[in-house]
């Protein structure tokens, strides 16, 4: 991520529907969990780990020295997601939203995060979904790919995960996105990110929309189509 943008990104992570919404998603995923050390690898400031601290331990891992000394939590420190600084079987949880993408090798990765799971410790991750509408927003937070359902489950069996589940996320809205971003794709000149905050009621309105979305998901009803992924999988 390039070094202005990540004070822009800063500052939108806390309001964008899009991050409240996966904050949601992430804090109903550990509902009712307690006294489990989770890490979260690619984690920024630490907002996710902050929604989820309570009655647990959270760690966080952040290769952006912008976003480390700007930190909302302890316990997050600068380091390289290809190779985690940690003892292996030490957490319960490891987590990775919208990470692997920034990541050239993304089977060697996962396998370095499955090392610090404990036995049947769990991953969480989510990704951008669909490379058909690959475009200027990922080149400017240098994605090497967006995933299909099955290219992710190929990437977590390749890197030994089992009893994996996988839904499609930001669906309901799939449409409008999907089109936004297929018209960046092809329209030249358009260099800018398509995260930005809009006026508070459109925001306020779509952050309801993915809390739904995500009571469906949480409630174990995978979806068919949308322009992220969620996963679980289990070492």
């Amino acid at each position: 991520m390039d070094k202005d943008y990540e004070k822009i990104y800063t500052k939108i992570e806390q309001e964008n529907w899009w991050f409240v919404g996966r904050r949601d998603l992430i804090k109903k995923s550990f509902h009712g969990l307690i006294n489990k050390q989770i890490l979260e690898v690619g984690c920024g400031t630490g907002l996710n780990l902050k929604a989820i601290k309570d009655n647990n331990f959270v760690r966080g891992l952040d290769a952006s020295e912008y976003f480390v000394k700007n930190r909302v939590v302890p316990n997050i420190i600068l380091g390289d997601a290809n190779v985690l600084p940690f003892e292996k079987e030490s957490f319960d949880y490891v987590m990775g939203l919208d990470i692997i993408e920034h990541l050239e090798n993304d089977v060697r990765a996962l396998q370095g995060f499955k090392k610090v799971l404990k036995n049947n410790g769990k991953l969480i991750l989510t990704v951008p979904a669909l490379q058909i509408i690959y475009g200027p927003h990922d080149k400017i937070n240098k994605h090497y790919r967006r995933y299909s359902k099955r290219q992710l489950r190929d990437v977590l069996t390749k890197a030994g995960f089992k009893d994996i589940r996988i839904s499609y996320w930001n669906s309901f809205l799939f449409v409008p996105v999907f089109f936004v971003k297929l018209l960046k794709k092809f329209s030249k000149g358009d260099d800018k990110p398509d995260v930005f905050v809009p006026p508070k009621f459109i925001n306020e309105i779509l952050i309801k929309i993915l809390r739904f979305e995500n009571y469906i998901i949480i409630n174990g009803f995978n979806l068919p189509i949308g322009i992220s992924l969620f996963a679980v999988a289990s070492k």
